[in-house]
């Protein structure tokens, strides 16, 4: 460890007395502002501890508060268990990253041939397919079944050879969930459990429509109309495509899974296996602006995907990030290797209010001059009401 890193390291009575009440304060005024039913944050230092916060109500109009085992939809934070289950596969030796994807899924066949040995593995978990970005994403929220799908992407011409350019997916990405079933002879949902949910004791989670539904804690996803909040009935359809954005949990499953991804559970997670999912394999070009706050642009440069899992650089230092996003739910996961900690937002409204709290988080962890994110987004969102 350079001294540069070693001053920066997060001492435990600046983590105890400054930043968790500090995102206890933020999140109490971001989430009461924009109005959010109910949230969960989780907060894991390797070395000073977890720290679990909750705020409100599982679904608006009823009693039922937020807790440690309230269940959410983490959207696209499911690529990030994806990356490190097909790593796993890999390390057991039932696949290998570089293998071509229809060495697996020989039934796969596509309209352009060359594609059969050139789109790998790597190229699904790292969103370099070749293929046009958020390929069939209209087809599978206009109700398209998931078999049908894979048909239609064999049909699909792609735009660039397999490694060349990002371009992000869902459809095309849950190919890996195709592979993992035909590896372990498991269903995707039941592979999780295998090797992910049940040695880190994730109690709560799951990865389908039904796990939601029979959870005893499930939280109501909720939307804005005229500016207020209401519930709405949440849909299977990114069920579909589970390995991209299916997986519901609670925020104690979370904090596991935090730990995990820090390195604290290397049973499950090796050094090594981390280092391969977490490597930054493309760069990518965003368009955070559309999240309604500048953090990014303050902040963020160096933009990378992984397998699974972005990789920045945030004033100087790496940050691992994703962000997940479904009607009535919205989530968040960041990770400073370099101080040990992470945080994961859950919340039961689709609104930007965990991107601007997740930024005030780190601009504490690192001791930056702090822009008060959070601020910031309530005075452009009263100036722009969405």
């Amino acid at each position: 460890m350079n001294a540069n890193v070693a001053e920066q390291l997060i001492s435990h009575d600046r983590y105890v007395h400054e930043i968790i009440p500090h995102l206890k304060e933020k999140a109490e005024y971001a989430f009461h502002e924009k109005g959010v039913p109910g949230a969960a944050i989780a907060v894991v230092h390797k070395q000073h501890g977890t720290y679990v916060i909750t705020y409100g109500v599982r679904e608006l109009g009823k009693s039922d508060l937020v807790d440690k085992d309230s269940v959410f939809r983490i959207a696209s934070l499911s690529k990030s268990f994806t990356g490190v289950m097909v790593a796993k596969l890999a390390e057991e030796g039932k696949l290998g990253l570089d293998d071509p994807v229809k060495k697996h899924l020989p039934e796969l066949g596509f309209k352009d041939a060359s594609f059969d040995q050139s789109l790998k593995l790597k190229h699904l978990l790292s969103h370099t397919s070749g293929f046009s970005p958020y390929t069939l994403d209209d087809d599978l929220e206009a109700g398209v079944p998931y078999p049908e799908l894979i048909e239609r992407i064999k049909l699909c011409a792609p735009v660039t050879q397999p490694g060349q350019t990002y371009a992000y997916q869902n459809v095309v990405f849950s190919l890996l969930g195709e592979v993992v079933k035909k590896k372990t002879g498991l269903s995707y949902e039941d592979a999780l459990k295998k090797y992910l949910f049940k040695p880190l004791g994730m109690k709560n989670s799951s990865a389908t429509h039904e796990g939601y539904l029979v959870a005893e804690k499930q939280t109501t996803p909720h939307v804005e109309k005229g500016g207020k909040m209401v519930p709405k009935n949440t849909d299977s359809l990114y069920y579909r495509v589970a390995p991209a954005g299916g997986i519901n949990a609670s925020i104690q499953d979370m904090s596991l899974w935090l730990k995990a991804y820090l390195g604290m559970i290397p049973y499950v997670a090796s050094d090594k296996l981390l280092e391969e999912v977490q490597k930054p394999r493309t760069v990518t070009v965003e368009r955070f602006h559309k999240l309604k706050i500048k953090w990014a642009d303050g902040r963020v440069s160096s933009t990378h995907y992984g397998y699974g899992i972005r990789n920045f650089d945030y004033a100087g230092h790496p940050l691992l990030f994703h962000a997940g996003l479904l009607s009535g739910f919205g989530s968040v996961m960041a990770l400073l290797p370099e101080q040990e900690i992470g945080i994961v937002i859950l919340m039961n409204a689709n609104t930007s209010a965990h991107i601007a709290l997740m930024a005030d988080f780190l601009d504490d962890c690192l001791a930056l001059n702090n822009k008060d994110w959070v601020g910031q987004w309530i005075a452009d969102n009263k100036r722009n009401p969405s």
